[in-house]
């Protein structure tokens, strides 16, 4: 059932800009309602009420409320109406094409995968509602305004998830934090190691591990183990060599190299005349 439908025609198109296409909100009730989404235009969906299901890669999504896919028109995805629904599943969808937007959609679902939240009151979504409000069945845009809609509401998409992104791993800095702290005997520490532990790319957890504190990952982990070996310096018998050994330096040369150059002494004379220092 289609509630309403506005075809947008874009006056003195630009061959790689977005432009949108047309715009429907619509309710499915019947389980025959089944699409393998394969088209030559972007789409993004928006579930107003009720629950739709989307499937890709063997994996299967409720689309709920709030929750919205987009699609790049060639990728195995299927959506469909659940065979045990019981209310109407009510969506609004838009397709637009432009070389722009979609290599932006494809980066996004590389990057993020295909399901965002939306936020029904935000300027990009309140907008397409008007034209349904509007109850204008075509809607001329010029290109700059045409390519202004199709973005803003990829932007708002991409918001929402790189905030939410943003969120969950500034969580996991202090988790992080302590796993080094708790590991530096390990002399198999490192960068490459933390981001598979924590199931992060290399790039992106050093990326956040220094926004959050100002250093980055294997800067932390030398001041850590730096500051552990100046404790056992000064406060046990431990020879140069048991203290390297101890804190996962691979030679106790290593760990001489890297105290004086930080600390600008050797390790004994710091024994010796040096204290506690703020590095």
């Amino acid at each position: 059932m289609r509630f309403w439908q506005t075809d947008f025609q874009v006056l003195q198109p630009l061959e790689h800009l977005p432009r949108p296409l047309h715009l429907e909100q619509e309710q499915q009730v019947n389980s025959r309602y089944d699409c393998d989404g394969k088209c030559k235009c972007g789409i993004i969906k928006f579930t107003l009420r009720g629950r739709g299901v989307f499937e890709y890669g063997g994996i299967r999504r409720q689309l709920t409320p709030g929750v919205a896919f987009i699609r790049n028109g060639f990728d195995d995805i299927r959506y469909y109406y659940p065979p045990d629904g019981r209310d109407p599943w009510v969506f609004i969808w838009f397709a637009f094409q432009g070389g722009m937007a979609m290599t932006m959609v494809d980066q996004m679902i590389e990057k993020f995968g295909y399901l965002y939240n939306f936020d029904r009151h935000s300027g990009a979504f309140t907008e397409l509602l008007q034209y349904g409000a509007a109850g204008k069945r075509i809607v001329y845009l010029n290109a700059v305004a045409g390519s202004r809609l199709v973005l803003s509401l990829l932007h708002s998409l991409l918001d929402g998830k790189i905030s939410d992104r943003l969120v969950r791993d500034r969580s996991r800095i202090p988790e992080v934090q302590e796993y080094i702290i708790n590991h530096l005997e390990d002399p198999a520490l490192s960068v490459a190691s933390l981001a598979r532990h924590f199931r992060l790319s290399r790039a992106h957890f050093s990326r956040v591990f220094h926004r959050d504190t100002g250093r980055y990952p294997d800067d932390f982990i030398r001041y850590q183990r730096l500051l552990s070996a100046c404790s056992l310096l000064k406060d046990s018998n431990l020879n140069c060599k048991e203290i390297a050994d101890r804190l996962g330096f691979s030679t106790p040369g290593n760990f001489s190299r890297a105290f004086r150059q930080t600390l600008g002494m050797a390790p004994l004379e710091f024994r010796r005349r040096g204290t506690m220092p703020s590095i």
